[in-house]
């Protein structure tokens, strides 16, 4: 009995501290930083597919017809559909919900849905444009809840004299507001940019490793202005002709000059995804992030585990 009373002592400081975030600034700002953070933590579950599409094609060949009579042949080519619609639910555990050395357990279900356009420019270069909407809902800690819209647009490109390697930058904006379309909890204009680069064995293996910078161009409240950097790498195993397996690593390094505020955070996830049909996906994963701070009180671990459900739209 006594073993379980400090993590419901615990519970309650936790559950009065966040409703005392709409009150005092210095809440409403830690609270700020931490809706950030759990912004991070559940979209790193999330999975960008990019498979080549499977299409039918009839043997155009009058002499191959004549032999063989008209046959049809199976190719793999990537086509090009420029617009794109994407509808995802998650639920997932958390075993550290308050990201706070001790930690707390607790489930949160999140959905999005996001409309992008890519277009192809001339040079090689090609430019894309998103808009998102999400929302993340909390079990038991349902003050932590909040909507999330985000916009953005960039431009990418191959670079020959890199093995290909993918360029890109993007501007993206980040509007956190309070459940319901509530209060405003933060606001984000970043820039995105960094390199990709991944190399495929054969048909069913495939690595990637890449570098990424966001810097912050404004946040408010200011307490929350975050310039990120990152090492990202990554495996891919092609199991079946619809279940793949995944494993991501990063290592970045984070610095929040107005918090007074460094970490570097580590991440390691496995997930397998399943596909349906052409246009839906579940997934399953889990995975482990790890946060060391210049101070103790950002120190924390968290295990995530749950499940995914995807529906993509291409046009």
């Amino acid at each position: 009995m006594s073993s379980s009373r400090p993590d419901l002592l615990l519970t309650c400081l936790l559950t009065l501290s966040l409703a005392l975030g709409h009150v005092t600034g210095q809440e409403a700002d830690a609270r700020a930083v931490q809706a950030r953070e759990s912004v991070m933590t559940s979209t790193q579950a999330r999975e960008m597919r990019s498979e080549p599409g499977v299409s039918l094609a009839p043997i155009a060949s009058p002499e191959a017809q004549k032999e063989f009579g008209e046959q049809v042949v199976i190719r793999r080519e990537a086509s090009f559909d420029p617009w794109k619609v994407e509808l995802d639910v998650q639920g997932f555990h958390t075993d550290n919900v308050a990201l706070a050395p001790r930690r707390v357990e607790d489930f949160f279900l999140r959905t999005g849905l996001e409309v992008s356009y890519t277009n192809r420019l001339g040079g090689g270069w090609n430019a894309e444009f998103l808009l998102g909407q999400d929302a993340l809902r909390y079990d038991q800690f349902s003050s932590l809840n909040f909507d999330r819209s985000r916009a953005a647009m960039g431009l990418s490109t191959k670079l020959s004299w890199l093995g290909g390697a993918t360029l890109l930058a993007r501007y993206q904006f980040d509007h956190l507001m309070e459940e319901g379309f509530g209060s405003s909890i933060m606001t984000t204009h970043s820039i995105l940019a960094g390199v990709i680069k991944s190399w495929r064995v054969g048909d069913k293996q495939r690595f990637h490793l890449g570098y990424l910078s966001e810097p912050d161009l404004y946040v408010d409240p200011d307490i929350a202005v975050r310039h990120e950097h990152g090492l990202h790498a990554g495996y891919s195993l092609k199991l079946t002709e619809r279940l793949t397996a995944r494993l991501t690593g990063r290592a970045a390094y984070y610095s929040s000059p107005n918090a007074g505020r460094e970490d570097w955070n580590f991440l390691a996830r496995f997930t397998a995804t399943y596909a349906l049909t052409d246009w839906a996906n579940v997934s399953a994963s889990t995975g482990m992030t790890w946060n060391h701070s210049t101070k103790d009180r950002f120190d924390y671990r968290v295990q995530l585990t749950g499940a995914y459900l995807g529906l993509e739209l291409r046009f």
